[in-house]
């Protein structure tokens, strides 16, 4: 994927062929709606990316986590599960899958992250085995997003309006480490491609790079983590990031992707920004070609894309990357019922978008933009409990040689015990998924 991400040398580089865009012509297509009965926003959306031939997905509300399934007929999604709290005073901003791996076999498991700071983990395709929902504390306000390991998908970060991000486990009850720096909550944060590095984007206007492979302490902790193998020592704590700075954005960062090591961030200010630490020949995450002695605050801009009416925060894009011309896709949303999508094989990015996509039944104000593991589907969120369900154009459809793989195989047809309009509950033992 790095030819997508290097910038062409200034000399001696045979001119590619410029990618045709046709605006009347974008490469999604509206293909249906459902409106969940609260009426209230939705905040997230994530595909499960761990059955190959099911396309399962949750979305975070106000008032609820729903799972949905994107039925194979290419136009309709169907309700599967229903999750809310007994009292009903809990909000939902994030959601995120994992895969955890026992003695026996993989189980996938949804983790939810609430207004109260309350990380909760459900199993939601295998509640015949009787294992447990766990509950992890914390965090002191609000879980605003939620990154697995790209490695160990047992490992997941989450960020805070407390001020931190926090690295866990899924079976541990205290975080594994704990990142302090940013003087306003952390709204975003995502993992390196490699797991060893965490980006973090603020309400303080600041995006920081944090270099976990450089503390032994957290990488011993990790791969113990992931053979199930604890200690009871406290969480590992940063306090200064490998790179820190607030002059790509001049307000709250409220997205922000790792591509390669590359960044795509957006702030309130009707832009999103690619750029990276350091210069352009630097080949670290951080910059200072890996020197740790120092924080890195230089940063070299490569676009700066235009999203109209995209004022408010907690507005947030979702990238599909694929081999082919027509795969590769950033895509976001606004307060106008608009989906802006730049083809991320195009060079250099313009300003503004290839493709703008609007449906009367999508969303008024569009909160996120979700591919499936293919990037075959997208899903448009937002206020009003819209979900509306977009699928890619058979012109622009390519032969994906690249796919996730995982070691071991899951069933592609997972079995609900609970039906959808059951609303399972979330009290239960917090005995360990072993």
């Amino acid at each position: 994927m790095e030819d997508l991400l290097q910038q062409p040398p200034a000399k001696k580089r045979k001119e590619e062929p410029a990618i045709p865009h046709d605006p009347s012509n974008p490469p999604y297509k509206y293909s249906s709606y459902i409106v969940e009965d609260h009426g209230t926003e939705i905040f997230d959306i994530k595909f499960c990316p761990y059955f190959e031939h099911e396309n399962y997905f949750a979305v975070a509300s106000d008032k609820q986590i729903t799972i949905y399934k994107c039925l194979k007929d290419g136009k309709t999604i169907e309700p599967i599960a229903v999750y809310q709290d007994d009292a009903h005073t809990e909000h939902y901003y994030a959601v995120s899958w994992i895969l955890h791996k026992t003695k026996r076999d993989s189980i996938v498991l949804l983790v939810v992250g609430t207004d109260l700071g309350v990380i909760r983990i459900i199993d939601p395709f295998s509640m015949a085995r009787n294992l447990p929902r766990r509950i992890l504390n914390g965090h002191g306000g609000s879980v605003n997003e939620i990154c697995v390991h790209p490695v160990f998908h047992s490992i997941f970060a989450t960020a805070s309006q407390d001020l931190t991000a926090r690295i866990w486990h899924c079976l541990k009850q205290e975080p594994l480490a704990i990142l302090f720096g940013h003087n306003e909550q952390v709204l975003s944060l995502d993992f390196h491609r490699s797991g060893k590095y965490l980006a973090t984007a603020s309400m303080d206007h600041t995006v920081y790079v944090w270099n976990l492979d450089a503390c032994e302490e957290l990488s011993t902790k990790i791969k113990k983590a992931n053979k199930s193998i604890f200690d009871s020592t406290s969480p590992t704590e940063f306090y200064y990031p490998a790179a820190s700075t607030r002059e790509i954005h001049l307000t709250y960062v409220d997205c922000v992707k790792f591509v390669g090591n590359h960044i795509f961030s957006k702030a309130t200010q009707n832009l999103i920004s690619f750029w990276k630490f350091g210069d352009l020949r630097s080949t670290s995450p951080y910059g200072n070609d890996g020197n740790s002695d120092k924080i890195e605050k230089s940063t070299s801009i490569l676009a700066e894309m235009e999203v109209p009416d995209c004022g408010k925060w907690f507005i947030r894009f979702g990238i599909t990357l694929g081999t082919g011309l027509g795969d590769s896709w950033i895509a976001c949303g606004n307060e106008s019922k608009t989906v802006h999508m730049w083809n991320l094989r195009s060079r250099p990015f313009p300003v503004k978008s290839h493709y703008e996509i609007t449906h009367k039944f999508f969303p008024k104000l569009i909160r996120k933009v979700g591919f499936n593991r293919t990037g075959r589907i997208m899903i448009v969120i937002g206020a009003g409990g819209v979900i509306s369900r977009c699928d890619k154009r058979a012109e622009f459809e390519q032969k994906l040689d690249t796919q996730p793989k995982f070691e071991q195989k899951l069933d592609t047809q997972p079995k609900f015990e609970q039906s959808f309009d059951t609303q399972p509950k979330f009290e239960q033992s917090l005995d360990t998924l072993s």
